[in-house]
C-alpha cells in the first residue's frame, strides 16, 4: 500500500472511528526510514503498551491471573511482581 492510499484509509478509519465510539485501531507498516522499521498510527487507546527495545517495536500486556498461575506453576515457586503480588496467594484464593 503507498503513502497516498494509506493516508486515504485512514482518514475513513478516522471517520469511522468517531461514529463507532470505542475501542483502538491499529496501522503499521514498514518504514526504512525509523529505527525499528515500522511506522504505528494508532487510534483510541488499544488494549496494550507499545515498546520500542532495541529498535524493536514490541506489544506488551498484563498478565491474566490465570497466566501469573500457570507461570508460577510452570517455574515452581512464587512469583513477585512490581505491585508486589505474589503467586502463591493468587493460588491460595482460587
Amino acid at each position: 500500500m503507498n503513502a497516498a492510499v494509506r493516508n486515504r484509509v485512514w482518514l475513513v478509519m478516522e471517520e469511522w472511528f468517531g461514529q463507532l465510539g470505542g475501542g483502538a485501531i491499529i496501522m503499521v507498516w514498514r518504514d526504512p526510514k525509523i529505527p525499528s522499521g515500522q511506522m504505528i498510527r494508532i487510534l483510541g487507546e488499544p488494549p496494550v503498551e507499545l515498546v520500542d527495545v532495541d529498535g524493536v517495536t514490541l506489544s506488551r500486556r498484563p498478565l491474566t491471573e490465570s497466566e501469573i498461575f500457570q507461570l508460577a506453576q510452570t517455574l515452581g515457586g512464587p512469583i513477585v511482581l512490581q505491585d508486589s503480588i505474589v503467586v502463591e496467594e493468587i493460588a491460595s484464593s482460587q
